[in-house]
């Protein structure tokens, strides 16, 4: 019997020394996750320029942190009056209406009150009237921390678990740095805004300063920005990418800036030696928004929206069919439809049936074919 009392007994101490080799065990594997999780959010600040898309990857690894079925983020609007969704993981928009009222007001509390709000148990909560919905669909513990912005608090970021959980001081501080990546993010996306808005506005003067300089050519910018949009929306081309050609469109003849004066505004045919030195605008205007980082992703699209489809454009006439950035193909379309039907000095406007049947006859060689038609498709 003694013998048996001993063998239990260590077998006891053993699972008592396992037990505690699996806690650390596990504890040592939360805080490795925690810190790839982190350490993803911060790497994620640094890569990513769209909002948007920060915000996703961000709330993702949310997700991943907290073990949450699904994460949202609330912010106040420019009044401070009133918190909007603005971005939601785990969860879509439509079903996130089903409980908007309750996000709503516990993000409120969060605002005044300056705390974190912490749900263990949504089936023993009174403090709160939990939506049908979230207790339907297996919400157990809610947990909402306060984001800022400087000083002032500014939104909400609210984590939703499957099963309850007992938020510890570390748990409920581990996500309050979430939420701290998240303000740095949007600060961060604020004013890289403004300093974009601020540069562009400056180029765009630029350009018209150069349109401006040939009365033949005034509002030519802008015309062919809005032809590239009408090419875009008919390709039903992403948003993002349309931003890129919105914006190039504008600035594909920067390059003007760097071409003399005399040449842009001489009457009559240009020479062979005039034409050598114009050809040289798209890789000016090239390098002039290459030198800003943020726009670093038209530069390729005024480099070549001189090219031919078929080849033999400039400056690389090799460059042809796909190998030319999408946003030059739409450009070159709107950018010669524009020059067609203005008036120069050495010819009159053609009008847009003739300027769209020269489009026709030289799609293919010269213009993109599915660009041409997406364009024609408007005129029908």
């Amino acid at each position: 019997m003694k013998r048996e009392e001993e063998k239990l007994n260590i077998r006891a101490e053993s699972e008592i020394i396992l037990g505690k080799i699996r806690t650390k065990n596990e504890e040592r594997d939360d805080l490795k996750l925690q810190m790839s999780v982190l350490f993803g959010m911060s790497r994620a600040i640094s890569n990513y320029v769209d909002l948007d898309m920060l915000l996703d990857v961000i709330l993702d690894k949310a997700i991943l942190l907290m073990n949450a079925k699904f994460c949202t983020l609330q912010l106040l609007d420019r009044s401070r009056k009133r918190l909007s969704a603005v971005s939601c993981t785990g969860i879509d928009e439509k079903k996130l209406k089903k409980f908007a009222q309750f996000e709503n007001d516990v993000g409120k509390k969060v605002i005044k009150e300056n705390i974190s709000c912490v749900i263990n148990d949504t089936r023993k909560s009174s403090a709160y009237k939990i939506p049908g919905y979230l207790k339907d669909n297996g919400i157990r513990s809610i947990l909402a921390v306060p984001l800022f912005s400087g000083k002032r608090r500014s939104g909400v970021l609210t984590a939703y678990l499957s099963r309850p959980r007992a938020f510890s001081k570390e748990g409920i501080e581990m996500f309050e740095m979430v939420a701290i990546l998240c303000s740095m993010a949007i600060d961060n996306a604020t004013m890289l805004s403004r300093i974009r808005k601020d540069y562009l506005n400056t180029i765009k003067t630029l350009a018209k300063i150069i349109d401006a300089n040939d009365k033949y050519t005034r509002g030519h910018c802008d015309k062919v920005m809005r032809y590239s949009l009408i090419i875009c929306k008919k390709l039903k081309i992403p948003r993002h990418n349309i931003n890129s050609i919105k914006t190039a469109s504008l600035l594909h003849d920067i390059g003007k800036i760097g071409i003399d004066l005399s040449l842009i505004n001489k009457k009559g045919k240009l020479t062979n030696k005039d034409w050598e030195k114009m050809r040289m605008h798209p890789e000016i205007g090239s390098k002039i928004v290459n030198q800003a980082g943020f726009l670093s992703d038209i530069a390729s699209i005024i480099l070549h929206h001189h090219e031919r489809f078929k080849g033999g454009g400039y400056p690389d006439s090799e460059r042809h069919g796909k190998t030319i950035p999408l946003g030059a193909r739409i450009i070159a379309v709107a950018d010669a439809f524009d020059a067609m039907t203005s008036d120069r000095p050495y010819r009159k406007a053609m009008s847009q049936e003739e300027a769209m049947n020269e489009l026709r006859r030289c799609s293919g060689s010269q213009f993109d074919p599915n660009v041409v038609s997406a364009f024609a498709s408007n005129f029908n």
